[in-house]
């Protein structure tokens, strides 16, 4: 046999990811046009995607103006949930990931969104103790096929070190889709919606939770859960999504 030399293998490497690319060329994550590296987004999407960075409020999430400034709206805001963050605000290009995710079947998405979620959860995620998703309701979830919620959630909990509870929470029966309901209506929708597993109760007692969805709109749904998650006396409920409509016109979402 001949000797293989030290450096061969990486440049067999090399070559085979070169076929690759040549193959199957990188593309965009939101357009599907050409990029430059897999698993990114175009320039133009880029320019379009709304990150939420420092600094924002630290209960809601909701990007601030500047540095220590007063977010007067949510000072007597009260919520189920203790903390949200959200990777991007609900604007184009996180629109057409959601979208993708949701009904395109492109699962090969939530590992990115997860990863610029924990980009910004972090801080939640180092405290936190399981993962939970909110749930679909069985019959759309056997027409979709999968949980986006729950895709999402499985990432996140392989890139921290949470434990992924996909089961705990259930939704017992079936709501209206929320998009055109005004806020009193969407919280009648989703009220009583939401149940424990009676046999995960003693999961959450007294546990750090984060609480993980792919948008939210107005929080009706996310109040739902949380308070049906209350219940069984966890420490406490943070949660966490990829993308936020945040309406400064009309206050908390």
């Amino acid at each position: 046999m001949f000797p293989i030399k030290k450096n061969f293998i990486p440049k067999l490497k090399q070559a085979g990811s070169s076929f690759s690319r040549f193959i199957l060329p990188p593309r965009c994550l939101a357009c599907e046009s050409l990029t430059a590296n897999q698993g990114g987004l175009c320039t133009n999407c880029f320019k379009k995607m709304a990150f939420i960075t420092r600094p924002f409020n630290d209960k809601t999430g909701d990007p601030l103006p500047y540095e220590d400034a007063i977010d007067d709206v949510h000072l007597q805001d009260k919520t189920a949930y203790r903390k949200m963050r959200a990777a991007c605000l609900y604007e184009e290009t996180a629109r057409r990931l959601i979208t993708s995710l949701k009904y395109k079947d492109r699962l090969d998405l939530a590992q990115h969104m997860a990863r610029l979620m924990f980009l910004n959860g972090q801080d939640l995620l180092k405290q936190a103790d399981i993962i939970i998703p909110v749930p679909l309701y069985k019959k759309r979830l056997t027409k979709r096929r999968f949980n986006q919620a729950g895709e999402l959630a499985r990432h996140l909990a392989l890139q921290s070190n949470c434990h992924f509870h996909p089961d705990i929470l259930k939704r017992i029966r079936s709501t209206k889709q929320q998009t055109r309901l005004s806020m009193h209506e969407r919280l009648k929708n989703v009220e009583g919606a939401f149940h424990i597993n009676p046999e995960k109760r003693q999961a959450i007692k007294g546990r750090k939770i984060i609480l993980v969805d792919d948008v939210v709109t107005t929080g009706a749904t996310i109040e739902a859960c949380c308070r049906a998650l209350l219940r069984d006396n966890p420490c406490y409920i943070d949660v966490l999504c990829f993308a936020k409509v945040v309406d400064y016109a009309k206050g908390p979402t």
